[in-house]
């Protein structure tokens, strides 16, 4: 039987060795380099990436359901298996524990990644609507996250108690271990009120992980789409994230029974246990694997069956393959020998399990999104394909380093097995603990100062090397829009050109002024996220002959730069003409001075959300007279109605572009015959279903009556 002063020693957690602190080193700089790459992805605009309008979820979202999968090992082992009170279970579920709260907040960051517009992911919070399963997978991953939290924290209590003691002689440590354990003194109620914390907390886990993949699932599942129509999605992904972490699992539990040195603790049994967890996971996933496949293939529908031999013997089938054979039945076969359960052939297998877990969820997510319903055309050939460019990898790379890097700095300040249950179980009472003083490596501690100046010193240098830029030069359009019996503006572009092409010049202040005999200022603006906007101009501001000047100076990336715009007012009118026959447009084009413009074009359309539908030819050439007739000759429908009729003169040179336009009811009402209200996941907010308001708002307050629980019981906690 081990001692009290030999099990704490053993158990607490320790400094960094060499290996530690290259491992952390490592880490930081592929979270560096796909920080840059993302910071990219944002100024450019996820053209840096291969996502397009059909591969629009692709390595990103598959990393995101790999996390949440893998954070599925925290009820698994940790709640599961402290409600069985497994006794073999105890060095096993506070590692369960670190990799599902490492694992499910990189699943709320990773999804960030695949928006292009990141600023607005307060809006999911904003203006939640029930009936989207958008909305869910916030609020569970949100919540799931919380309670994977308080599960690492709560058992925990009573070990942060003992390491303040351990650790009396360091005060950083002392003070840390002793707010966490929140005047913990092992009283009898002290205990009562934890084991009820602790029952709470591990029944309220095993529903919310399950919700929490089923959600994930449905994310696929609710959409009609070849390869995720299916309702085999929600067992399907709860037993891919048995096997996902599971293998996590044992591989962190190889990596600290090795290098942790803590044999004695983590011994065969543990991995023999593991290894026949592991094939149970393997061959229900394999089953739920035959089921997905082979009830399509069944009812060989024509793009079901397309989808499924692309899978088999197309583009994604070495991958497919590897998945299956590799992920699957040669780990279900290999580990029903005792032989292959032992610490090393366990890891090794386990290793390749993780390996292809994380490439099944690419395989569920982008070949799918590359079998649409309608056939790719009208495109370039790339939207064809899909395969992650280096951005993607490096800020995919950084994700899982950083997911990587909270488990390590969990466990330096965690203990990874609870050393209170392992006292209580060798029935070990505490003695005098050793007073030595641990010793200071200052040398060490040099070396590290030392490394961290330098990798800092060569980013620094890097942004330093781009900050000495040279300046490029600005390109700047300018034209003029007038909308007749509305408003004049100065339509402005601004751009740029690198080695790469020309780039939308975005977010560039400047000045406009009218140029008479001398610069008369009329305001300011900013480009926006297109490097495009429109200045209004005021009626005051706009005579017979203008010319505006526009200025930007003092910009750190650009040359500083001006540009001139000259324009003449024009006279363009319109009318309806309905007669008992036949209904037409006429249109004149004059001078400020009355005189007509013949021959110039005047575009004709019916006015629509994107753009117009022309009438007939669309264009038609001013006579002698400035005029034109267009005869409308077909009916055209509207929801409410009314059109709007446009008669537009485009991009003159000498006039810019004038726009008139014409209301009328002569438009064919359309007769909405939708089900879109009716519908239950896209409905509008109004009409939210009353069984889907009523469940989900009492879920919601079972959840938030649970947590209440939790915090009053840590309150009680620090009062005994």
């Amino acid at each position: 039987m081990s001692s009290y002063n030999k099990i704490l020693n053993d158990l607490a957690p320790k400094k960094f060795n060499k290996i530690g602190i290259v491992w952390i080193i490592v880490l930081c700089a592929v979270i560096v380099l796909g920080l840059l790459a993302y910071i990219d992805q944002i100024i450019n605009g996820m053209q840096v990436t291969n996502l397009r309008d059909y591969a629009l979820w692709g390595v990103y979202i598959s990393n995101f359901v790999f996390f949440v999968a893998t954070s599925f090992v925290g009820a698994l082992i940790a709640s599961i298996m402290r409600l069985t009170k497994i006794k073999w279970r105890t060095p096993l579920v506070r590692i369960a524990e670190i990799i599902a709260v490492a694992s499910i907040a990189m699943a709320g960051l990773t999804i960030i990644l695949d928006m292009g517009r990141p600023d607005r992911i307060h809006y999911l919070f904003i203006y939640p609507r029930l009936q989207s399963v958008i909305t869910w997978d916030v609020l569970i991953i949100s919540i799931y996250l919380t309670f994977s939290i308080m599960l690492l924290y709560i058992p925990n209590i009573p070990d942060f108690a003992l390491l303040k003691k351990h650790y009396k002689n360091n005060p950083f440590l002392k003070k840390l271990y002793g707010f966490l354990a929140i005047n913990w003194n092992g009283s009898e109620r002290q205990k009562i009120v934890h084991q009820k914390s602790m029952r709470l907390i591990t029944i309220t886990m095993i529903p919310l992980a399950l919700i929490l993949q089923s959600i994930d699932a449905w994310l696929f599942s609710s959409t009609y789409r070849i390869g995720w129509d299916s309702t085999n999605f929600g067992p399907y992904f709860i037993s891919g994230a048995f096997v996902a972490g599971t293998s996590a699992l044992i591989v962190a539990v190889y990596v600290i029974h090795k290098y942790y040195k803590a044999q004695e603790y983590i011994t065969e049994l543990h991995f023999d246990k593991l290894g026949k967890l592991m094939v149970l996971a393997c061959l229900i996933y394999l089953y739920f694997n035959i089921i997905e496949y082979l009830i399509p293939a069944y009812k060989s529908t024509e793009g079901e069956v397309d989808h499924i031999m692309e899978m088999f013997f197309g583009h994604f089938s070495s991958m497919f393959w590897f998945v299956i054979v590799g992920g699957l039945v040669l780990p279900s076969f290999l580990l029903l020998f005792k032989s292959m359960r032992k610490p090393l052939p366990i890891f090794m297998i386990a290793l390749l399990i993780v390996v292809t877990s994380w490439w099944k969820r690419y395989v569920i997510v982008t070949p799918t999104l590359l079998s649409p319903f309608l056939p790719i055309q009208g495109v370039p050939e790339g939207w064809h394909h899909y395969f992650p460019s280096l951005h993607e990898w490096l800020t995919t790379s950084a994700t899982l380093a950083m997911a990587l890097l909270i488990i390590t700095f969990l466990i330096r300040f965690i203990p990874v097995i609870p050393i209170q249950v392992t006292l209580d179980e060798q029935g070990v009472s505490e003695t005098k603990i050793d007073k030595k003083k641990p010793i200071i490596k200052t040398r060490k501690k040099a070396k590290i100062l030392t490394a961290i100046i330098i990798f800092l010193g060569l980013i620094g240098n890097v942004f330093f090397t781009n900050a000495q830029e040279v300046k490029k030069d600005l390109s700047i359009s300018l034209s003029y829009l007038k909308i007749v019996n509305d408003t004049s503006f100065i339509n402005i572009s601004t751009s740029y050109k690198d080695d790469n092409g020309w780039h939308e010049a975005i977010n560039i202040p400047f000045e406009i002024f009218k140029i008479n005999d001398d610069e008369i200022y009329l305001g300011k603006g900013i480009t926006n996220e297109n490097g495009k906007t429109l200045f209004k101009l005021s009626k005051t501001s706009v005579q017979l002959e203008n010319t505006i000047k526009l200025k930007v100076t003092n910009q750190p990336l650009f040359e500083d730069v001006e540009e001139m715009l000259t324009f003449k007012e024009v006279n363009l009118s319109a009318q309806l003409i309905i007669n008992d026959n036949e209904k037409q447009i006429a249109a004149s084009l004059l001078d400020m001075e009355g005189n007509p413009i013949p021959d110039e074009g005047l575009q004709v359309q019916v006015k629509r959300m994107f753009n117009g539908l022309n009438i007939g030819d669309g264009t038609y050439f001013t006579d002698e007279n400035g005029e034109i007739a267009v005869n409308i000759d077909e009916n055209y429908n509207s929801f409410s109605g009314n059109l709007v009729f446009e008669v537009t003169l485009e991009e003159h040179d000498e006039y810019g572009t004038v726009k008139v336009e014409m209301n009328s009811d002569l438009g064919i009402k359309s007769i909405d015959l939708s089900t879109f209200n009716k519908r239950t996941l896209w409905s509008p907010s109004n009409k939210t279903p009353l069984f889907l308001l009523i469940f989900s708002n009492l879920m919601l307050l079972i959840i938030l009556g649970i947590f209440i629980r939790l915090l009053l019981n840590l309150i009680q906690l620090s009062k005994y």
